[in-house]
């Protein structure tokens, strides 16, 4: 009787702890989100300690990952190598890619199409969501940037969107609904 009190107790704080540390997750993406709106950078400390806390929640194995079952160690680091690596292949490709859908070059700026901390914040939203969840975030991140970039396109003084508040949205959204994301995908 004594063992199962103090199993049951083990397991309730193991999930206080997870949903206090998700928690802070959440809090860091919010004002990695509100940096990043109004100075457009994104803070290495805050996207690091990002990373740092994910890998530290994968390494406890009790968090949820799309797809089932517990993100481990490899699921992390292979969630910000696909989500650094990838945002910034598409950052590179952005300028190839702008006259097939009609810009020029000009219009584009001399700056980068993506910049590298939007590719950092998604490698560590990786961190969090192993790379099967990484899909789930761009779909909602960019679906939230494309509907308010095309209410500022009205607006013709402002002509750059932020991405990263939009890659934490989503990244809050997968962080807490990811797998009854992929359980509506499997229907």
């Amino acid at each position: 009787m004594n063992d199962f009190f103090w199993m049951h107790l083990s397991s309730v704080s193991a999930g206080v702890g997870v949903h206090v540390v998700m928690a802070l997750g959440a809090a860091i993406l919010g004002l990695l989100a509100v940096v990043d709106f109004w100075t457009f950078r994104l803070p290495d400390v805050l996207v690091a300690g990002l990373a740092a806390l994910g890998c530290c929640m994968a390494l406890s194995g009790l968090l949820p990952v799309v797809g089932g079952g517990g993100l481990d160690l490899l699921d992390a680091v292979e969630g910000a190598a696909a989500g650094g690596l990838g945002l910034v292949m598409v950052g590179r490709a952005g300028r190839w890619l702008a006259p097939v859908a009609g810009l020029s070059l000009e219009e584009l700026g001399d700056g980068p199409v993506i910049g590298l901390g939007d590719a950092k914040l998604l490698g560590a939203i990786g961190c969090w969501v192993g790379p099967f969840g990484l899909p789930f975030v761009l779909v909602i991140g960019c679906s939230l940037a494309l509907l308010v970039a095309g209410v500022c396109r009205l607006d013709p003084a402002r002509t750059v969107v932020a991405f990263g508040p939009y890659l934490c949205a989503g990244g809050v959204a997968v962080i807490y609904e990811g797998p009854w994301m992929a359980n509506l995908c499997q229907l």
